[in-house]
């Protein structure tokens, strides 16, 4: 004899859903009034249920989001698209991450200044130490030519 029982589908109460994607109970109802980001069942109590898949999008709308995009120009996407952008950020910041820093040019006020300076050019990347003193009056007279955009004081 068949198993007469219908499998229920998992769901989630708006708690939940705000736990398991790190919105607020707030953000999830102003997404679903102002954007229709998603549109969960209600209980027989008028309760929100939100199903894996719902709480799925509201988790990629949060990491999308949470990188810089507007959820009004997100929120009508499709899942595929909205993993799609996902990945697409995430390879932007890692890029960002991993491009070019300018030079650092530091100035270096400090009794030790040349136990400084070898420690910073140990360092590698593209550091410069472009003046080092261990007078006030040197290192102020040198600020303007030097320009540099970090002083070590000691």
């Amino acid at each position: 004899m068949p198993n007469e029982k219908v499998a229920r589908e998992t769901t989630y109460g708006i708690g939940t859903a705000a736990r398991l994607t790190g919105l607020t109970v707030h953000t999830i109802r102003v997404w679903e009034r102002r954007y229709e980001a998603v549109s969960p069942a209600r209980s027989e109590g008028g309760r929100r249920r939100y199903t894996p898949a719902q709480v799925e999008r509201l988790g990629l709308l949060k990491q999308l989001t949470d990188l810089g995009e507007a959820i009004g120009s997100i929120a009508a996407m499709e899942d595929a698209a909205l993993r799609e952008r996902l990945q697409t950020c995430r390879s932007q910041t890692r890029a960002m991450r991993t491009a070019e820093l300018p030079s650092l040019r530091v100035a270096i006020l400090s009794g030790v200044a040349d136990r400084l300076v070898e420690r910073i050019s140990g360092h590698g990347g593209d550091v410069k130490c472009v003046t080092a003193t261990s007078s006030q009056a040197a290192l102020l007279a040198d600020l303007k030519r030097c320009r540099p955009n970090v002083i070590l004081l000691d």
